[in-house]
């Protein structure tokens, strides 16, 4: 598979292995992959955030192409992606409000 990564030169494609999803996760074959002001941002190293390099692409949509163990979702449904990844165990995520996480983190926007 190939993968996207921004680093200060400007972004580039690299190789790597297809992940195995894990308990409850879903691998996704991404089919359309959105350019936000993040990753706009990064590029031009005035994000607070995210540091470079990192692999953009937190707004995709695909289709579900493995199944980890417990996964309710069959291969072959399409799928778009809510991108945050709340902690679950702060004041926030335990009342419910895991779109107001205090350790709130995004795929896409992490180191490669």
């Amino acid at each position: 598979m190939r993968r996207v990564v921004v680093d200060r030169t400007g972004v580039s494609t690299t190789e790597a292995g297809v992940p195995e999803p894990r308990a409850g996760e879903v691998l996704v074959r991404m089919a359309v992959a959105g350019v936000c002001g993040s990753d706009v941002h990064a590029l031009q190293g005035k994000h607070p955030f995210i540091t470079l390099p990192y692999p953009p692409g937190h707004e995709v949509s695909g289709t579900v192409e493995a199944v980890g163990p417990g996964a309710t979702l069959p291969v072959g449904t399409r799928v778009t992606m809510e991108p945050f990844l709340p902690c679950w165990e702060c004041k926030q995520c335990r009342a419910g409000r895991q779109n107001v996480c205090e350790r709130m983190r995004f795929f896409g926007c992490g180191p490669p």
